[in-house]
């Protein structure tokens, strides 16, 4: 069975503010778009396959890239190479999954980032 992310745009938010939970990302929010991805790495997770294709736009790939590293999101995101494949191992999943969750309790961008 595939896996599909369905992005809905948050009821009632507006990107005024630019708190974090209201930084508007073509529509959507990004602990929207983190909620939906740690929902997708667990259920990558569960998988019983060996090696799973995951097809994604830069943003979910750049949170996963640097939480398997051990760091939360920055502010402004760095570009991720297109139509390059990524090997990331289950505890490398495993770990982005445990930061990003951590993240949507506390979200703070990683230090060092001031725009």
């Amino acid at each position: 069975m595939p896996l599909v992310a369905t992005l809905v745009p948050a009821e009632g938010r507006t990107s005024g503010a630019h708190r974090i939970d209201e930084w508007p990302l073509l529509g959507h929010f990004r602990l929207d778009v983190n909620a939906l991805l740690e929902r997708f790495l667990e259920r990558l997770l569960e998988r019983p396959e060996t090696a799973v294709l995951a097809v994604s736009h830069a943003l979910p790939v750049r949170y996963v890239l640097d939480a398997a590293a051990g760091r939360v999101p920055r502010r402004r995101v760095e570009p991720v190479a297109h139509v390059v494949p990524l090997v990331l191992s289950s505890d490398e999943v495993a770990r982005a999954a445990a930061i990003l969750a951590g993240w949507s309790r506390a979200p703070r961008f990683r230090d060092g980032d001031d725009a």
